[in-house]
């Protein structure tokens, strides 16, 4: 087993999508990609 990529462009993103966490803790470097990469594919 292992992780699996898939593009984010199928389906689109549609909707804007936002993360909670604790504002005192900084996100894993894993979770700060997501969220930079999710920026990336929402409308200006």
């Amino acid at each position: 087993m292992g992780a699996v990529c898939i593009p984010l462009s199928d389906p689109p993103i549609e909707k804007c999508v936002g993360a909670i966490h604790a504002g005192h803790l900084p996100l894993s470097k894993a979770a700060q990609a997501l969220l930079d990469t999710l920026k990336g594919f929402l409308p200006t």
